[in-house]
């Protein structure tokens, strides 16, 4: 099953295989910064709140702030 694959500027984001690429060359990210990255793209029309997008991507409530703030950046 293929999903939705984004291209922004260089990048191709495509979720389903979790998989970022800049040039066509992988860029090797964590699971839960593609996850996070793809969550935030597919939600680009509106504000994404901190427990909305940590459910989404964790699936749970639980997680630090820090680690929040890793995967961000």
């Amino acid at each position: 099953m293929t999903g939705p694959r984004y291209v922004f500027h260089d990048f191709c984001l495509e979720p389903a295989a979790r998989e970022l690429r800049r040039n066509g060359e992988l860029i090797v990210l964590p699971v839960s910064a593609i996850d996070c990255l793809a969550y935030l793209i597919a939600q680009r029309e509106r504000a994404v709140g901190r427990d909305e997008l940590i459910a989404a991507v964790w699936g749970r409530t639980d997680v630090a702030d820090t680690l929040l703030a890793q995967t961000v950046l």
